[in-house]
């Protein structure tokens, strides 16, 4: 993490052949590409890519060409899918040799363990040395874990609540809403398909308003404004960011909020994201939780059972 932070902070030179820590910029070219479709893009950092593929993208320059197997350059779903532009859910199951047209390469100098590194990285004096850097990215790493842990109990939560619920579906009325509403998008072989699907969906969203109802959960426009803030630092590099924006901050909250069509998706999802923590605490708050100890790799196992 320390390295990754050092990267992310370095100073970026773009030199005109690549090298063994270089990171590659491109377009996606080939067959496998849809040729009517515009040009897709594609990042690799070649210091992510398996020891034994590094070679073939060393000493290449501005249009040169490229050509890989998705499966045999990396095991880590996020490299594949920046490679080959598509989700990490995609890259999983990617196959196949992708050629890539190189447009930019590009160098960082990892930036040095001082002052000016902190401040950007938590904020202003919040991290004074090498050893509080230390331990604030020990604290980050193990609130990344508790994340992880805490959504897996939601799901067990989910799973609980939905298996020892009784609602009544009326399956007939459902199938007909679902295709009078699709405008005719929705087929019965659509409904055969996924109907199990929406069905436990919505059961789950009854649930879940009906919890939200007896305990008065509600949500605030300035708590989704303060979420909207934190996404933005975040992408931006950190706290930092707020200062440096100073009164500029709201508005680019705003105009996030309120989305590029001025419909407020992206208000509404965060609004919808934080509902649903506040009615998962009411349910935490009421029932017991029995924590267990286990390794990472049986925390993996056990997070890998789950299917949504």
């Amino acid at each position: 993490m320390i390295e990754d932070i050092k990267r992310r902070f370095g100073n970026i030179t773009y030199p005109e052949v690549s090298g063994e820590e270089d990171n590659l910029f491109g377009e996606l070219t080939g067959e496998i590409i849809d040729p009517a479709g515009s040009p897709k893009s594609s990042y690799i950092p070649i210091t992510k890519i398996i020891k034994g593929e590094q070679k073939k993208f060393i000493g290449l320059k501005k249009d040169d060409v490229v050509s890989f197997d998705v499966q045999k350059i990396s095991k880590d779903p996020l490299t594949i899918s920046q490679a080959i532009n598509v989700t990490e859910e995609e890259a999983k199951d990617a196959k196949g040799t992708y050629s890539v047209k190189i447009t930019n390469v590009s160098h960082v100098e990892p930036a040095s363990m001082n002052q000016e590194l902190f401040d950007k990285v938590f904020g202003k004096d919040v991290v004074k040395s090498e050893e509080e850097l230390l331990n604030k990215i020990r604290e980050t790493i193990k609130e990344n874990y508790q994340r992880e842990t805490n959504h897996l109990l939601e799901h067990e939560i989910q799973h609980h609540l939905s298996d020892h619920t009784k609602v009544n579906m009326p399956d007939g009325f459902l199938k007909t809403w679902l295709k009078t509403s699709g405008e005719g998008k929705i087929t019965d072989e659509i409904i055969g398909k996924e109907f199990e699907d929406y069905k436990n969906g919505l059961k789950w969203d009854l649930i879940k308003n009906k919890i939200a109802e007896l305990h008065k959960v509600q949500v605030e426009s300035g708590e989704v404004k303060s979420r909207a803030k934190q996404l933005i630092a975040q992408q931006f590099g950190g706290p930092a960011i707020a200062e440096q924006l100073g009164d500029k901050f709201d508005s680019i909250a705003d105009n996030y909020l309120s989305g590029q069509d001025g419909k407020g998706e992206n208000f509404m999802r965060l609004y919808n994201q934080i509902r649903m923590e506040k009615i998962m605490k009411v349910v935490k708050e009421n029932i017991t939780v029995q924590d267990k100890q286990v390794s990472l790799d049986e925390f993996k196992t056990l997070a890998a059972a789950h299917n949504h």
